[in-house]
């Protein structure tokens, strides 16, 4: 055979490869951008949802502390008004 019939066949062959890594790589972007978008809708709310209860049970508790911490009836009388 031609050694120019040999690197036209190489050359096809090196496009070939070319293309298919590059049609995988698009469909595993096109699998994180899938799950990107399912944490962004489904998995933050429940997160922020979950960190304001956290909060709230916290404030609680530091009105809980500072009411049983506290000596003074003036102070007292401020912390429950």
């Amino acid at each position: 055979m031609r050694i120019g019939y040999r690197l036209g066949v190489v050359f096809g062959f090196t496009l070939l490869m070319f293309v298919a890594l590059l049609a995988l790589a698009l469909a595993e972007e096109f699998g994180m951008h899938s799950a990107l978008a399912y944490y962004d809708q489904g998995v933050v709310p429940s997160i922020r949802a979950i960190h304001t209860a956290l909060e709230g049970v916290d404030t609680t508790r530091r009105y809980e502390v500072q009411h049983l911490l506290s000596n003074d009836a003036a102070e007292l009388s401020g912390l429950e008004g």
